[in-house]
């Protein structure tokens, strides 16, 4: 979601690619459905296909290339902040919002609400 919303909002003026620290093998959206399909959904209202995003697995050369880094976690799970710990500082924000995995289309839309109100924050 963050990466598809912010390459819309600072379309032509950066560009925004995300990565999953847990993701395993690299797979399409569509090989995740049903557990995707509110993501699909969610990210249509706001004019964003991402039915042929794949996810794909952080790396440290993505963090050397990058220009800021932006954690996504959420705060009840502990793996994420073991993760930040491992990261040692290499976040420049971290952004507690909650995994929306298994739950509503309602919870979904929450979730985008929050990551694009903090991109619109971020300023550029």
């Amino acid at each position: 979601m963050a990466e598809a919303l912010f390459n819309k909002i600072y379309k032509n003026k950066h560009t925004a690619f995300s990565a999953g620290v847990k993701s395993g093998p690299e797979q399409s959206i569509q090989n995740l459905l049903p557990l995707t399909q509110f993501v699909i959904d969610s990210m249509n209202e706001e004019g964003v296909d991402v039915s042929e995003r794949k996810r794909v697995q952080f790396t440290n050369e993505m963090i050397e290339e990058a220009d800021r880094v932006v954690c996504i976690l959420d705060p009840k799970d502990e793996r994420d902040q073991d993760y930040i710990e491992k990261m040692e500082g290499r976040c420049n924000e971290v952004w507690p919002i909650p995994n929306p995995k298994g739950t509503s289309l309602e919870f979904h839309r929450k979730v985008r609400d929050e990551i694009k109100n903090r991109i619109l924050g971020i300023g550029l």
